[in-house]
């Protein structure tokens, strides 16, 4: 499961100059040297590098998830701002449409007051 994960997640970048190899690739590899006779240092090493990789991988998915969970935090946070500002907005205009209710009005001809809301 892990592989699968290396594999389409981290090292599937079969674009651009830099291509990588996928842990799958480099099991088969090691897979082929153990078939193949080699040597036993080689095969150790192969088996180091695949550790180092995957060692990588982890402290990346790592930070990832620290990043992940920050960017949740503060989505959420300006949710409840958004939340905040609309509620105070809503208030806003009911003040004053209030007051607008209360007030005199002025009438078109002959400046003439007329009270609303009574």
């Amino acid at each position: 499961m892990l592989i699968r994960f290396v594999d389409k997640a981290l090292f599937s970048c079969d674009s651009g100059p830099h291509f990588m190899r996928t842990i799958s690739e480099h099991l088969d590899d090691l897979d082929r040297m153990v078939d193949g006779g080699a040597a036993k240092s080689e095969i150790r090493s192969q088996i180091a590098f695949i550790g180092r990789e995957v060692a990588a991988l982890e402290a990346e998915y790592a930070q990832l998830a620290e990043a992940h969970a920050k960017l949740q935090e503060a989505h959420l946070q300006l949710q409840a701002s958004k939340t905040e500002t609309a509620k105070e907005i809503a208030d806003i205009q009911a003040q004053q449409a209030r007051r607008d209710s209360e007030s005199p009005r002025f009438s078109g001809s002959g400046g003439q007051v007329e009270r609303s809301g009574g």
